[in-house]
């Protein structure tokens, strides 16, 4: 019981006390730490922090309650080729993207007198890239339209 009155009321008297004392002292550090004190005795609430998690957890269960029928949409669909390309041609580019990369990590290891001619032959796939990440943001595109 005590400790919560010296917490709630004696702890913010004895900071505004050192704060103003700093902030009054002609030493630059000690007006620096009772600016940094003035910042600490500003920050939120725990009501304050309660109402904006609150706020955060709507907005994210309203996002969440759109994918969720997006991909009920997608599930229940009877046609083969509306659940499973997406899914599919996402996971052909995602381990694309990493056996090139655990190649190009291989090929500089294993001759680093070349390794600058390596990376830039790789550079040099950057259209191909291109269109397969076109491709890919199309489908996700489309799939944000079907969610409306």
């Amino acid at each position: 019981m005590l400790t919560n009155i010296l917490l709630k009321t004696g702890f913010p008297i004895l900071i505004d006390i050192v704060k103003n004392t700093l902030l009054k002292s002609n030493d630059e550090i000690a007006q620096s730490a009772g600016k940094q004190l003035d910042k600490i005795t500003k920050l939120p609430t725990n009501k304050e922090l309660l109402q904006s998690i609150t706020e955060i957890e709507k907005r994210d269960s309203e996002k969440i309650g759109q994918i969720n029928t997006s991909l009920r949409t997608e599930v229940l669909s009877q046609d083969k080729y509306v659940r499973r390309m997406r899914p599919t041609f996402g996971y052909i580019m995602a381990i694309s993207w990493f056996i090139q990369m655990t190649i190009i990590a291989i090929s500089v290891i294993t001759n680093p007198q070349i390794s600058g001619e390596i990376i830039s032959s790789f550079a040099e796939l950057s259209v191909m890239w291109s269109v397969g990440l076109s491709v890919l943001g199309v489908y996700v595109y489309k799939r944000s339209g079907e969610k409306k």
